[in-house]
């Protein structure tokens, strides 16, 4: 009857669309548009414009002319990129997208207490889950009542062990070059291992972990793996030959570790003969090789009397410089020496003391203290 007439809903698109651009675009309008991004922001506590709106929309009571417009935008697949500058500080990882299935009683709970990011609620190295007291603490301590559900979910549903390891850590999203490191493979699903040697950097004690993997358990966002924890021999064992006497030459023999501070005790049950088992995020891992039993560098040790042991195809201080670069590297820290440093000056002593002073800085940062020997 109006064939001059287009769909009414399209027509209300067009409309909405252009009222938004207008918004965002025009320098008069822009203070507006900050203000109506805060408000959007506090209805579905998020920070800025998510692509997927409609996951939070229904979380609001009585949602704003911004956000109905957007879930309307959104059903024509149109998402607008934002032309002004704004920003939430405080973290990278909302807690809605970390946790999908939130209720609106969930969404009041975080508001109320100023938690928008994972990171507020985690170690610093994006690791470990803290405990809610900590949390707590963090803030002022200034939350009444009992631990919300959404805590409760993270603690229960999302972390691993004792050490309240999170099962989708924070800081996956790292890249080592391939010179430097060789890592595991990896396939979905909970698999076993059966000789798997790894190594890794540990910067809490500032020392080289090894162990064999026994249990990899991987999906499409992170990869755990589940280790025996593997010590070496102390070397005055081997002092009575001669061959032996240099440390890089030295073997590395490596024997199952009685039990240390790294054993995670909720592990042990998988397998009661394992002392100590560590599970560390495989990625952070680095593979090397043993000697097998026939060969003639594993038997050589035998009259060591060691009930059971594994001899490293690499010597140990390799494996501990390696897994110190590949620290180093992750977390984009540079110890060479700035060029300025070793530029000459009018004062050569002086110059010297400097850049010996500086290479011993350096020497120090970098150098770690020896792994515990067994005696």
């Amino acid at each position: 009857m109006f064939p001059h007439i287009d769909n009414l809903l399209d027509l209300l698109v067009k409309s909405q669309t252009n009222s938004l651009l207008a918004l965002f675009n025009t320098d008069t309008l822009r203070p507006i548009a900050i203000q109506k991004l805060d408000m959007l922001t506090q209805e579905l506590w998020y920070p800025g414009i998510s692509r997927d709106i409609n996951k939070y929309i229904g979380k609001i009571s009585t949602p704003s002319y911004l956000a109905k417009s957007l879930t309307l935008l959104e059903q024509y697949q149109i998402h607008l990129d934002l032309t002004v500058s704004y920003s939430i500080i405080g973290g990278h990882t909302p807690v809605v997208d970390y946790l999908l299935n939130l209720s609106s009683q969930d969404y009041k709970s975080l508001r109320s207490k100023r938690i928008m990011y994972l990171n507020q609620l985690v170690s610093s190295d994006g690791n470990y889950l803290l405990t809610w007291e900590e949390v707590k603490r963090l803030n002022n301590n200034n939350f009444k009542g009992p631990k919300p559900k959404w805590f409760n979910l993270l603690e229960n549903d999302f972390t691993l062990s004792n050490y309240r390891t999170l099962t989708y850590p924070l800081t996956d999203n790292y890249s080592i070059p391939a010179r430097l490191q060789n890592i595991p493979e990896q396939t979905i699903g909970s698999h076993k291992k059966l000789n798997e040697w790894t190594y890794h950097w540990n910067a809490s004690i500032q020392n080289c972990i090894i162990g064999k993997t026994y249990l990899q358990d991987t999906d499409t966002r992170s990869s755990i793996s589940i280790m025996e924890h593997y010590i070496p021999i102390n070397n005055s064992l081997l002092a009575i030959d001669l061959s032996f006497q240099s440390s890089c030459s030295s073997p590395l023999i490596l024997v199952p570790c009685s039990g240390c501070h790294l054993n995670d005790h909720s592990l042990i049950l998988q397998d009661a003969r394992i002392r100590c088992t560590i599970s560390v995020r495989t990625n952070r891992l680095s593979v090397f090789n043993t000697f097998h039993r026939s060969n003639q560098e594993h038997k050589k040790y035998a009259n060591l009397s060691l009930k059971k042991y594994f001899v490293s195809t690499k010597p140990l201080h390799f494996i501990r410089y390696s897994a110190h670069s590949i620290y180093l590297a992750q977390h984009n820290i540079n110890t060479t020496l700035s060029p300025s440093t070793l530029m000459p000056t009018n004062s050569h002593s002086s110059n010297s003391d400097d850049i010996i002073k500086h290479l011993t800085t350096t020497i120090q940062s970098a150098v770690t203290r020896d792994i515990k020997m067994i005696t």
